[in-house]
């Protein structure tokens, strides 16, 4: 049952969170990106801290996990969402969400290089498919803030194959809905001063048509997101979890089309395309690699 809904829990999230390139896009437009992570934590924290008080699953943090907590969030939320919205900002949410795709083989990578996890010949073959996809999705002309926005893109894909990592060890003692608790309120906090220091006079502008908006990155994309995820990422592990990324590029090319007449080159097309067949042959084989150590 748990894995049933680990599985259910990560497409819900992946879907969510390729729509949440299209609304990143429409707010950073007007919004401060520092601003717009600070309303997503504020109200995730709010959403999850409720939740957690009329659960009480297993809440009670031992002041010996903050580190843990505390550098685990500042990667995976703070870091991560400032190096992504920077990035949507500079460059289209369909590009941005076909770069973040290759975080489950660049998680692939990461096994192999620090876990000394081996690398057959078809997930090498993928891995190699999966760059070869991004080269052409970032190789076509470009200015210089697009070259920006993708760099920051790929510090984003970093961040978060550290934080996958990084939260692993928490699970042995907390739930999901706890560990999602903390590290959203240690977000909240960490860019509370970054936001006063470099937009304090922006904390409380909103303009019309985005409220809509926030609420659907602080309640879906990074409440329910990330719970749904954690939630995941402790039944199926990282590297089954990170594999369900491969919808985001699907479903932020098809809504950034639609919602924000974003329009990719033929080659862009073929290197997205070409990025998702290798995450496909590399789940495959993944998964079957699994079933025959389990058997």
């Amino acid at each position: 049952m748990n894995r049933q809904l680990s599985f259910a829990g990560a497409t819900f999230t992946t879907i969510i969170w390729g729509l949440s390139y299209v609304s990143t896009k429409f707010l950073v437009g007007m919004i401060p990106p520092e601003v717009l992570i600070l309303y997503r934590f504020a109200i995730s924290a709010v959403v999850l801290f409720t939740l957690l008080k009329i659960t009480d699953q297993n809440s009670k943090l031992e002041f010996c996990d903050l580190p843990k907590l505390f550098t685990s969030a500042f990667v995976g939320y703070t870091m991560y969402f400032l190096c992504e919205s920077n990035g949507i900002k500079l460059t289209s949410a369909s590009v941005a969400s076909i770069i973040i795709g290759m975080i489950p083989v660049l998680s692939l990578l990461t096994d192999v290089v620090f876990f000394k996890n081996k690398l057959t010949g078809m997930r090498l073959f993928s891995v190699l498919l999966s760059f070869l996809g991004v080269i052409l999705v970032i190789g076509v002309k470009s200015d210089a803030s697009s070259t920006s926005g993708i760099l920051l893109i790929f510090g984003a894909v970093v961040c978060w194959i550290l934080f996958n990592y990084l939260t692993q060890p928490l699970y042995k003692k907390y739930s999901s809905l706890a560990i999602s608790s903390y590290q959203s309120m240690i977000a909240f906090l960490t860019m509370l001063p970054i936001v006063l220091f470099s937009h304090g006079d922006k904390i409380f502008t909103i303009y019309p048509g985005t409220l809509g908006h926030i609420l659907f990155l602080g309640l879906f994309s990074s409440a329910a997101g990330f719970l749904m995820y954690i939630y995941a990422l402790k039944n199926l592990g990282v590297l089954t979890t990170t594999l369900f990324v491969n919808f985001i590029p699907v479903t932020t090319m098809l809504t950034g089309r639609f919602f924000l007449n974003e329009r990719l080159t033929l080659l862009q097309y073929a290197g997205g395309i070409v990025i998702v067949i290798s995450l496909y042959v590399s789940t495959f084989f993944s998964s079957k690699s699994e079933v025959l150590e389990t058997n």
